[in-house]
């Protein structure tokens, strides 16, 4: 697994002369995107693993010029080009600004809604609903709720369709996929149309109107990007 403390460690270049770090610009770049994310300045310091004061002066420093570069160390201002001030493209271990990566996918948390809302939320940002149709994938939502602190979300499974047979947003019959993790006695919905939401210790169905936490999936996984 490939996270935000590891990509620090691996493009941490130097220190200067106040012990101060230097960070690559990628880096900086994530560092915005938490904050876009809607985290404090002390949440993204312990994220990242250095003081709150650096995290602030990079952050206001983008503020003000639209930079990720450092203050200047001396009167003269630093001069950089434009392709080190953009955002970095998506890579090969890289997701967008303010995307979770986990086995090679991107992943983001939008508020809360109902299922159907929540769909189009998530294809509104050329997603899907979080769609765990292995085992792999269902240990990625469970960290993805551990990560978030949420107790449940919308992943994108129902039996809203005609024959009231359970199929995963994108036509697949969960019959067809060889994988589910219902908790005990799940489902339980009867005749009802459900959608299924994710707890810790597995899936449980609920009436697709009732608002729950929405965690989006990109539709390609990283690797799959030029």
């Amino acid at each position: 697994m490939y996270d935000i403390c590891k990509l620090v460690r691996e493009k941490l270049t130097a220190v200067d002369e106040r012990g101060l770090p230097q960070l690559s610009t990628d880096v900086r770049w994530h560092i915005i995107g938490m904050q876009e994310a809607g985290m404090s300045f002390r949440q993204i310091a312990r994220r990242v693993g250095y003081h709150h004061s650096t995290i602030s002066r990079i952050l206001i420093k983008h503020q003000n010029t639209n930079s990720v570069n450092d203050l200047p160390r001396s009167g003269s201002p630093s001069v950089t080009s434009d392709s080190e001030n953009r955002a970095p493209s998506r890579g090969a271990l890289d997701c967008e600004l303010g995307w979770e990566i986990r086995r090679g996918r991107c992943y983001r948390r939008i508020g809360s809604s109902s299922h159907t809302n929540g769909a189009q939320l998530c294809n509104d940002v050329n997603a899907v609903l979080i769609t765990p149709k292995t085992a792999e994938e269902n240990s990625t939502a469970v960290e993805l709720l551990q990560l978030w602190g949420l107790q449940r979300m919308w992943i994108g499974l129902s039996n809203t369709n005609e024959n009231n047979e359970y199929k995963w947003d994108d036509g697949t019959r969960l019959i067809d996929t060889g994988y589910t993790s219902w908790r005990p006695g799940e489902p339980n919905g009867g005749d009802e149309p459900m959608c299924v939401e994710a707890h810790m210790t597995g899936w449980n169905d609920n009436p697709c109107h009732r608002s729950f936490p929405v965690v989006c999936q990109q539709v390609e996984g990283i690797s799959d990007i030029v």
